[in-house]
């Protein structure tokens, strides 16, 4: 249940930060390092701004807007901290990053098996 409210925040920031009509890749494969450590990545790539530097290093902190002018009843800057808790929760990692396909924002979440 977790899981899924944080892929929704994910995929949502994706939809709200992308230009109308563009395409959201949402990529899920298995990484085998060797026969103890087996993760599951989920990586949400979109076609927005991307992350600024200051955003990739302080998105995850609670409060943090990188859009200052987001800042409402709707928006608290603290979706990328609560899903970072989530993952954490399930042993797994957030990771934030700009793809150099899309120049958008490239969100994976690495859990492990």
């Amino acid at each position: 249940m977790l899981l899924e409210r944080a892929l929704m925040n994910l995929v949502s920031n994706s939809l709200e930060y992308s230009p109308e009509n563009s395409t959201l890749y949402i990529d899920v494969d298995s990484i085998d390092v060797d026969s103890k450590d087996n993760y599951l990545n989920i990586c949400i790539t979109d076609c927005g701004c991307g992350f600024s530097q200051e955003a990739l290093n302080h998105a995850k902190e609670r409060f943090y807007m990188a859009d200052q002018s987001r800042s409402s009843k709707l928006h608290y800057g603290m979706g990328l901290y609560i899903v970072d808790i989530i993952i954490k929760q399930h042993k797994g990692k957030l990771l934030l990053d700009n793809s150099t396909e899309t120049k958008g924002a490239k969100v994976t979440i690495k859990l492990p098996l």
